[in-house]
């Protein structure tokens, strides 16, 4: 170390070594779902999150999922935490929206700031019309998927629309289904 200031008897001096440990970056864990059970890839020092959000007390390698949304995974160790998972969604919990065609449709979450997330299963090979409109029938968003089955997840963000309801509405060749979204 070496002194700035103007009388000193010795300007250098030589300073208590430090040691210092550097732990690495842990690797992004991965997540594997069976239904509601979620298992990450790392034994330990794991974190869930639902929607972004820490889930207290969630710090084993596997957590059982109590509502639907995205579910992703972080790994400390020595300090240092991995980047997150890819998301794992889960859209089957609660009370289960099923249509007679096999599709299931959810919303979350609903109420929102004005950002949330649509997902469907479908289980049949159909074309399926998604809009949004607001209260006066105005579409804010359409997107139409050709011979589509399996699943699918939209995130949403409207905030610049400003609060009040809007109806998203999923539609093929049997039915059509339309729900209440709520932004505060």
């Amino acid at each position: 170390m070496t002194s700035n200031a103007g009388c000193v008897s010795t300007a250098t001096v030589n300073s208590i070594g430090v040691t210092m440990t550097v732990n690495p970056l842990p690797s992004t864990p991965t997540i594997t779902q069976n239904g509601a059970v979620l298992t990450s890839s790392s034994p330990t020092g794991n974190q869930w999150y639902l929607n972004g959000v820490a889930i207290v007390g969630a710090t084993g390698q596997t957590y059982t999922a109590t509502q639907n949304g995205n579910y992703t995974v972080v790994v400390s160790n020595g300090g240092c935490s991995s980047t997150p998972s890819a998301n794992s969604a889960v859209s089957s919990l609660g009370v289960e929206e099923v249509t007679n065609e096999g599709t299931h449709f959810v919303i979350y979450p609903n109420p929102s700031n004005g950002k949330f997330t649509v997902v469907f299963t479908s289980t049949e090979l159909m074309k399926y019309r998604i809009t949004l409109h607001n209260v006066i029938g105005q579409i804010i968003y359409e997107e139409e998927l050709k011979d589509f089955t399996g699943f699918f997840t939209k995130d949403f963000d409207i905030t610049e629309l400003g609060k009040g309801e809007y109806f998203l509405t999923i539609e093929n060749s049997r039915r059509q289904r339309m729900e209440k979204v709520i932004t505060y």
